[in-house]
């Protein structure tokens, strides 16, 4: 969860770009640590890896599209 928020810091200070995913990703890592409290461990473990890799997915499509946007911006 750190680790995320840092980056949203230095995404959305940079490049202005994929910092709303990663803070979204904070605060449902958030969330689910609270419910943790009352999940079983191997449940609240497959919760946090669900997490993490929809927020995998999430920052790969992301970053496909800014690259995307990034060459053509280049190119044209």
């Amino acid at each position: 969860m750190l680790y995320l928020a840092t980056t949203a810091w230095f995404f959305g200070s940079t490049t202005g770009g994929a910092w709303k995913e990663r803070l979204l990703a904070c605060l449902a890592l958030a969330a689910a640590g609270v419910a943790a409290v009352w999940l079983p461990p191997l449940a609240s473990l497959a919760l946090l890896d669900l997490i993490l890799i929809t927020t995998a997915l999430t920052l790969a499509r992301t970053h496909r599209r800014l690259t995307s946007s990034l060459k053509t911006a280049i190119t044209a």
